[in-house]
């Protein structure tokens, strides 16, 4: 995927919708289910197994870095807000581990940028596998969104120093209980300059 340079202002590249965004290339990820074999606990594992997870197949995802921090747009088609009791959420991961279609691992974890419908603000964490989260507050991460004609577009902004050269993306569908180890990631998408 291509990473951009970017001098525009913080409000103009957290904004979904922005001119700025026309000027970073698009690529389509592709994203699969995390495998039930390495969810955390059997009883996951058990009450899950006939049942559909990891839905999403693909999502659009552009960057750019603009100052000291690395902005990632992602676009997915999407019916409207989860109506059940967990939220559609959506994730970039950064790190250097072979972990990430099992979101990390104890002895290689990842940092997790951290976007759900319910909340106000992006969440920074480390990601230890599937649905093992430790949140940080000691590194900021932004999120916006905006929902257009059956899409949803979401900004999520961290320091660019975390990434090395590659990314990974997470979706969960919250109207299919899909959270924690339940969704979907991609493999890693090298930025190139």
């Amino acid at each position: 995927m291509k990473l951009v340079k970017g001098d525009q202002s913080v409000e103009e590249l957290m904004n979904p919708s922005s001119g700025a965004w026309k000027g970073a290339g698009e690529e389509k990820v592709s994203l699969a289910a995390i495998p039930l074999d390495a969810q955390p606990n059997r009883y996951i594992r058990t009450s899950w197994k006939n049942k559909t997870f990891g839905g999403r197949k693909e999502v659009n995802a552009s960057a750019i870095e603009s100052g000291d921090s690395l902005y990632i747009r992602l676009q997915w088609q999407d019916d409207g807000p989860s109506p059940g009791e967990f939220a559609h959420a959506a994730g970039v991961f950064t790190g250097k581990g072979k972990s990430i279609s099992s979101m990390g691992s104890e002895k290689e974890p990842l940092s997790l940028w951290y976007w759900a419908e319910d909340r106000n603000q992006g969440v920074y964490a480390s990601a230890l596998g599937p649905g093992v989260f430790a949140r940080s507050t000691e590194k900021p991460v932004n999120a916006s969104v905006k929902r257009e004609d059956k899409k949803v577009s979401v900004v999520l902004s961290g320091p660019a120093r975390d990434v090395d050269g590659q990314i990974g993306v997470a979706l969960w569908d919250g109207s299919n209980d899909e959270r924690a180890g339940l969704g979907s990631v991609s493999g890693w998408v090298k930025l190139e300059k």
